[in-house]
């Protein structure tokens, strides 16, 4: 019995013939497969695992991708809220060919009943680069992610266009809305955790990207909208301004009116939401405290209540790391 057939195959082809070639296909695919192998980097703190299984769009080169490694301390249980840290060193090598968590947001923020996406323990980065050895010294490209400081994730630019150049490509998940930017401008709820995470990050990369082939000597910081703010805020600040040599700003800096609020505004907020999640505005200590045991959900639902002009603030825009009454990083 004969067919006609997809052009892929003759004009006319039997269905043993169909048979044949897809069994020879798949068989290509297998040994296409195989051909990726998984890759390790040794660090100072401990072995990480990565794979050679993305290629870049225009040239076909391939990127040696490790992915989900986590650069701090799970920010969860009585770490909500407080500054991140970092992590200790690991016996087992850490498995960096995992789909990136994200940090939590609210899908579809806008329905009556917006779902949570991510979990809290997201605080990791992604590392892409055509070489893996300490003599390659390529220059360092860190991109934070925009999404207005409350939704967006590492994994929403990938190294496939950029990779096509020499370079080693970072990119950073960091702690969200009110998880990433609540304060009570104190030592119990310090501001910028988000921010915080984002130079904790840096300085990460700083330290081991040598051992992906990188350059610690020449990493560009980069991002767009929100990540552009950042960008700006860490050419500025004394925690991370000495790990950087350059920056690159997209649509995004320190003074948009999205990118600050009031000390007073910030305070006043945290301590509104402590009420809708059934804490006590004061004092900081079990303020915080409360929080820390109240479920995400019920967070995020509470946090969707306070809008800023046409922006949403989320309790997010917030710099308190020098002293005025204006808080900027």
């Amino acid at each position: 019995m004969k067919f006609r057939a997809n052009p892929l195959f003759y004009e006319y082809t039997t269905i043993m013939e169909i048979e044949a070639w897809t069994k020879w296909m798949l068989l290509v695919v297998a040994a296409g497969v195989c051909f990726c192998e998984n890759i390790e980097v040794s660090t100072p703190k401990g072995k990480i695992i990565g794979s050679d299984r993305l290629r870049t769009i225009f040239g076909d080169r391939i990127i040696y991708s490790f992915t989900n490694i986590p650069y701090a301390k799970p920010p969860v249980g009585i770490m909500r809220f407080q500054e991140p840290e970092e992590l200790d060193s690991w016996d087992d090598p850490i498995n960096a060919t995992t789909k990136v968590p994200y940090c939590p947001q609210l899908v579809n923020d806008n329905a009556p009943y917006p779902q949570v996406m991510g979990t809290e323990d997201c605080l990791a980065l992604n590392v892409y680069t055509p070489k893996v050895n300490k003599s390659a010294k390529l220059p360092v490209m860190i991109f934070f992610h925009g999404g207005n400081f409350d939704a967006g994730s590492s994994a929403t630019y990938g190294p496939e266009l950029m990779l096509d150049k020499d370079i080693c490509l970072v990119t950073v998940n960091y702690r969200l809305g009110v998880l990433g930017f609540l304060t009570t401008c104190d030592e119990f709820i310090p501001a910028n955790i988000g921010l915080k995470d984002q130079s904790l990050a840096i300085r990460w990369v700083h330290d081991n990207i040598e051992y992906f082939g990188g350059n610690p000597d020449l990493i560009t910081v980069m991002g767009e909208s929100a990540g552009a703010a950042s960008t700006h805020l860490h050419l500025l600040s004394p925690l991370s301004k000495d790990y950087i040599q350059r920056g690159i700003i997209m649509s995004g800096t320190v003074d948009c009116p999205w990118g600050f609020m009031t000390r007073r505004l910030a305070v006043y907020r945290t301590k509104a939401l402590a009420v809708l999640c059934g804490c006590p505005p004061n004092p900081s200590s079990e303020l915080r405290e409360c929080l820390q045991t109240v479920p995400l959900q019920q967070i995020l639902d509470a946090a969707r209540k306070f809008h800023v002009r046409r922006y949403r603030s989320d309790i997010v825009l917030i710099r308190c790391w020098y002293h005025s009454d204006m808080v900027l990083i």
